[in-house]
């Protein structure tokens, strides 16, 4: 919206056009977000493949790297150990400044960890589409054989 310059007439209105701008700029993030997945899972699988092709043993490489990923993942987090708590929740014993610190580093591991599970994910659809190719996959180009 183009800025007259002129005040609003309520903050309403004007808190309401700050959460359009927000909502805006979540979705947009959303979008980048779903777009890298989608195209790091078409990269992962297309590199797969293909080093399947040249290398018999290459999925054993993508199975470490998934377990491997995984697991720093769960430790940097440190085991999601701190998942649900409030400041409420922890021990009243415990003074709320540090209590507020133990929360933000929670919260700080979580966002700094987050490229992890960038590449968590479209390693484990790539293992999860090898998978069912491995097991199914012959069903598969059967039913699309009677189709023709």
């Amino acid at each position: 919206m183009k800025d007259t310059g002129r005040p609003y007439k309520n903050d309403a209105r004007r808190a309401s056009e700050e959460r359009l701008t927000e909502n805006a700029r979540e979705r947009k993030r959303r979008l980048r977000t779903m777009l890298f997945l989608i195209a790091a899972t078409v990269g992962m699988a297309l590199l797969y493949y293909s080093l399947n092709a040249i290398f018999a043993y290459a999925f054993l490489f993508f199975y470490g790297a998934a377990i491997l990923l995984g697991f720093a993942y769960v430790l940097a987090n440190r085991g999601f150990s701190r998942d649900g708590l409030s400041v409420d929740s922890l021990s009243p014993t415990i003074p709320l400044d540090e209590r507020k610190r133990y929360l933000r580093e929670r919260d700080s591991r979580r966002e700094s960890t987050k490229w992890m599970l960038m590449l968590l994910i479209p390693l484990f659809l790539v293992i999860g589409m090898d998978i069912l190719y491995l097991f199914w996959g012959e069903h598969f180009m059967n039913l699309f054989r009677s189709l023709k």
